[in-house]
């Protein structure tokens, strides 16, 4: 069992259920799922709240096929997510989504490459590549980087097992409705404290049939693999470094535009060298880079229905981080340094084929977003049973757009219109160099009431600079346009967390966990009616800031009735409200959760889970007074999926069930917004599906 932790420290948790982690963690039973996770720490690792780690593994029978790392997301408490076709789910934490949620994939940060957000990070990495998922909802360290106002998703690849030279995995699913399949090896290898593990996987899926039988466009094709070696000493210092490539294409997105290509490829190091001196105890680090290239079309996939569009984008990213791990006045303390540049470009093309080379617009810039940050986080044990954390991080931020003066080929709306000339006059302004210093941290006392029950409780600040799209996007012209605002102000999130959690025998677990959000200059996408120091009025995308509040409550916990028999379940709710209209905040999610029984044998196992939202009625629907992001007021469903595994004939495992039984025709309320498209989309979910899947490790 390896001795290498989770970048900064080992949180283990489960379902929400917060435990002290001795230096070998101990056993945790997912939501989800029944399952032992052994996660080994190098010291004792402190609780986090609203913290839930679960297994990442594709061919786990207990789990219905899932394609897409963002759908596998949906099955976690609190975690909500937006589609626009098979493949780019948006996940929502907190009603907050897009950059206002860190992505961490094996120590490494990307951005996604379409200005449309078809390729959200958490997509571009496909399940099977990483062997744990750590979801921490809100914000409950400063130690993972800026911004992260509505939480941090962490995935991570853990190293093979140094006593078993060599040692693998094969997994293989079917799903009916789409005629989707995925198939992935991994092997790993080990010697003499060095290893190595390559891992492949193929996804292919076709549109499927929601609950009415019409079809929904979501077909794509995703391959890729990744190739990790390392070294691992003794005293549980390592150094290891990985290579990933990954491909989605011929990707169909309902509304205007198609995904031909999106190419991912990246490289990254990371290590640990433990000093045991008197106060320091350990430094790490880590280095990654990585580039995205993704073009989208309206004619490769589809016939188009009136002029040839193509964008044609990149992102590329770099970081780094280093941090030391000390025993500083009898506190266990983290300091550290962070830093992240990326750059992003887009170029709009428009006319008539076989010729499609004449550039409309400068979509991105040349973006370039250069964060540094500097962090400390402490937690002092103020009695036995009485903790104290506090936290403090302070960011760099320097922006600049270096084509936000080029000059396009084809004119827009009788108009050579470059990226200055759109903020000019949606804004007055150019977008000049831009220097922001934002300071957040937090301070948070968790109480064990008993051996089982924990209180905790906690107050933050976190900031979160603009992204390339609120800052700097520029395409088309009117009512159809989109304009980043060069000016606009960081979001500030002043956030209250309460909390209980209780752990019963065995596999019983509970929490509860309460929060509040108040946001001075909350960047909200708007509609231009020439207010908020707008200049325009012809109802184009713009940016600007306002004050909203967030809210919300999770409820969650698993229990075994009887050796045999088991229930879980959870719950979330969202409230959110711009302060100054008084409208509610578009795209919050409504009361949702599931509920699930399970009858598990050991050698095989049955199950059902009834997934349900109520109607959400606080909806954002009017473009005219307010944004119009949100489609309607989506009526409440639910839905049954039932479950089986087969785990006799070790080592092959075995899967079967069927997803929305009842074949309900309904859709979750969020949706993605219009890249192109004169309206925001929403998209029905898949009807009844049959599934049947295999894995085997050896």
């Amino acid at each position: 069992m390896s001795k290498r932790s989770l970048p900064g420290r080992m949180i283990l948790c489960v379902t929400g259920t917060l435990f002290a982690s001795p230096a070998l963690a101990e056993e945790a039973a997912d939501t989800n799922q029944l399952l032992r996770i052994m996660i080994p720490a190098p010291k004792p690792a402190q609780s986090l709240p609203a913290s839930t780690i679960h297994r990442s593994d594709p061919g786990d029978p207990d789990r219905a096929p899932v394609l897409e790392t963002g759908e596998f997301l949906r099955g976690i408490p609190g975690v909500s997510s937006s589609r626009a076709g098979g493949h780019g789910f948006e996940p929502v934490i907190r009603g907050q989504q897009q950059n206002q949620l860190t992505v961490i994939d094996n120590g490494a940060q990307l951005f996604g490459a379409c200005p449309g957000r078809m390729d959200p990070p958490t997509s571009l990495a496909r399940p099977g590549s990483q062997d744990s998922v750590t979801v921490i909802r809100g914000y409950q360290t400063v130690t993972n980087g800026p911004g992260a106002s509505g939480g941090t998703i962490l995935l991570d690849r853990q190293p093979p097992d140094l006593d078993e030279p060599i040692s693998g995995s094969f997994w293989s699913g079917v799903d009916s409705n789409g005629d989707g399949s995925s198939t992935g090896l991994g092997i790993d290898a080990s010697a003499e404290g060095f290893y190595a593990s390559i891992e492949g996987s193929w996804t292919r899926s076709n549109s499927y049939e929601d609950g009415a039988g019409d079809k929904v466009r979501s077909g794509f094709r995703q391959v890729g693999g990744d190739l990790l070696m390392g070294r691992e000493g003794l005293d549980g210092s390592f150094l290891e470094v990985g290579l990933s490539r990954d491909r989605v294409s011929d990707a169909l997105f309902n509304g205007m535009m198609d995904s031909p290509e999106t190419d991912t490829v990246g490289g990254r190091a990371r290590g640990r060298l433990m000093v045991d001196g008197e106060t320091l105890r350990s430094i790490e680090g880590s280095f990654y880079a990585n580039r995205v290239d993704h073009v989208m079309d309206n004619y490769s996939l589809r016939d188009p229905s009136g002029m040839y569009m193509k964008t044609v984008a990149d992102s590329d990213t770099m970081g780094g981080r280093l941090a030391a791990d000390l025993d500083l006045l009898d506190t266990d303390t983290v300091l550290g340094l962070d830093g992240r540049t990326n750059n992003r470009q887009a170029l709009g093309y428009m006319g008539m084929m076989p010729t499609l080379n004449s550039v409309r617009t400068y979509s991105w810039p040349d973006i370039t977003i250069n964060e540094v940050g500097l962090f400390g986080e402490s937690t002092l044990p103020l009695t036995q049973d009485l903790r104290l954390t506090a936290g403090a991080r302070v960011d760099f931020v320097h922006t600049t757009a270096g084509k936000a003066d080029a000059v396009p080929t084809t004119m827009v709306s009788g108009a050579f219109r470059t990226a200055n000339s759109l903020y000019r006059d949606y804004y007055g302004t150019s977008y000049d160099d831009h220097t922001e210093v934002n300071l957040g941290g937090l301070v948070r006392v968790e109480k064990d009431v008993t051996d089982r029950i924990t209180l905790n409780g906690g107050l933050s600040r976190s900031v979160r600079t603009a992204d390339a799209t609120e800052r700097g996007i520029a395409s088309g012209y009117g009512a159809a346009a989109r304009v980043g605002n060069p000016d606009i102000d960081p979001e500030k999130h002043h956030q209250l967390d309460i909390g209980a959690t209780w752990t019963g025998a065995d596999t019983a677990s509970a929490f509860v966990a309460t929060y509040i959000n108040r946001v001075d200059d909350y960047i909200l996408a708007d509609r231009a009616r020439g207010e908020y120091g707008v200049l325009r009025s012809d109802g184009a995308m713009i940016y600007h800031n306002t004050d909203a509040l967030i809210a919300g409550v999770e409820v969650g916990g698993a229990h075994a009735l009887t050796d045999l028999w088991r229930v879980e379940g959870s719950v979330a709710w969202t409230y959110g409200e711009n302060l100054e209209s008084g409208l509610p905040l578009p795209q919050m999610p409504p009361l949702s959760g599931s509920l699930g029984l399970i009858y598990d044998t050991g050698d095989w196992s049955l199950g059902g889970t009834l997934h349900a939202a109520t109607k959400q009625g606080r909806a954002d629907t009017d473009a005219t007074v307010g944004t119009g992001q949100d489609v309607r007021e989506t009526p409440g469903w639910m839905t049954l999926d039932l479950h089986g595994t087969v785990t006799t004939f070790e080592p092959v495992e075995i899967g079967f069930g069927v997803t929305n039984l009842l074949d309900a025709t309904y859709a979750h309320h969020l949706n993605k917004p219009a890249t192109f498209e004169p309206n925001d989309i929403q998209v029905n979910e898949p009807g009844r599906s049959v599934y049947l899947r295999m894995s085997a490790r050896f």
